[in-house]
């Protein structure tokens, strides 16, 4: 019985790094919705994190910043340690404070697009100052909703 147990742990897990890596597949390569993209991978961490808690919330974030690091410009690391203490604490959220159900998640996920997007603008935006205002009006509020 153990060993089914442990085997069923495997594919569920193997299944989830496919998953998570058809989403940056899906994030990076589908087509913006005007200029906007889409951002898959946070809510995925998000949720990975409240059922397999805060190891495996690392880890799987990890894994997804990772791939959305290497499809970006700019890859310096930002999205893949952002992913990885987003699902750290969302982890630990749901372990010891938050229960989880789709409100807390729907509240957790919102406030880590919110958290990054903002992040996001004000360390490759504003950081340069050229039209951070109407950047982050035309770019990164729609991209939060």
């Amino acid at each position: 019985m153990h060993t089914q147990r442990t085997k069923n742990s495997v594919k569920r897990r193997l299944l989830l790094a496919v998953v998570v890596i058809l989403a940056g597949l899906l994030q990076n390569c589908a087509l913006p919705v005007g200029r906007i993209g889409i951002l898959l991978l946070i809510p995925l961490t998000v949720i990975i994190a409240m059922f397999e808690k805060e190891f495996a919330g690392i880890l799987y974030g990890i894994l997804a910043g990772c791939i959305w690091d290497l499809s970006t410009a700019t890859s310096d690391g930002m999205k893949a340690l952002f992913l990885a203490l987003t699902g750290c604490i969302c982890g630990l959220l749901i372990r010891y404070i938050i229960r989880n159900t789709l409100l807390s998640a729907l509240a957790l996920c919102s406030t880590a697009t919110l958290l990054f997007s903002v992040g996001h603008w004000l360390f490759h935006v504003v950081a340069f100052g050229t039209g951070a205002f109407g950047a982050f009006l035309r770019f990164y509020f729609p991209q939060m909703l």
